[in-house]
């Protein structure tokens, strides 16, 4: 669902489509960890595949990879309207990840990609392609959404989000983290 914050309403992004296509989007689109907050029907053997996996050195970007976790086992459709309230404070989680400096964000991000390539290269087959979108997101920039402190720590300018396949209704590129902070 969207995502009721105190001075407005932050929309989810959809991730549809086929297997491919929905991690081929997650990769080069999303950073936003929306976490769907929404019902999800799920056999139990599969709730070990959807335990939040850990982001060492930071845990940033761990809800990102959830959500892609999620979108391995169908697609992810977003609600129209704001069905979670959201509180901004200095002790949100992604809070801390704007003050870390830029070689530990960059640490993260990398083992973030690999977290990323390693979870789909377990459903899909194509691992040129999965190789292919890690090398893609393993400069923040490239990808549509992506927050300020990230694109810092990779060198400050954004850089072209050219892909091979459009992905329709992309969203903008983040301008403040703290407007989508976890608690």
């Amino acid at each position: 669902s969207d995502i009721q914050l105190p001075d407005t309403v932050l929309q989810a992004s959809e991730v549809r489509g086929d297997l491919t296509t929905r991690i081929s989007h997650m990769m080069r689109n999303l950073y936003n960890g929306y976490s769907f907050r929404a019902l999800m029907r799920r056999n139990p053997r599969d709730w070990p595949l959807l335990k939040l996996r850990e982001n060492p050195p930071t845990n940033c970007c761990v809800d990102t990879t959830w959500i892609l976790q999620q979108a391995l086992f169908g697609e992810l459709r977003r609600v129209p309207k704001p069905l979670y309230i959201k509180s901004i404070h200095a002790h949100n989680t992604h809070s801390a990840w704007e003050t870390l400096p830029p070689d530990m964000l960059r640490t993260a991000w990398t083992v973030h990609c690999k977290t990323m390539g390693d979870l789909a290269r377990q459903r899909l087959g194509d691992h040129d392609l999965i190789d292919r979108l890690v090398h893609h997101r393993m400069d923040p920039r490239r990808v549509r959404e992506h927050p300020p402190f990230l694109r810092t720590a990779f060198g400050g300018t954004d850089i072209p989000h050219a892909s091979p396949q459009a992905s329709p209704g992309r969203p903008k590129p983040v301008e403040s983290l703290s407007r989508m902070s976890q608690d």
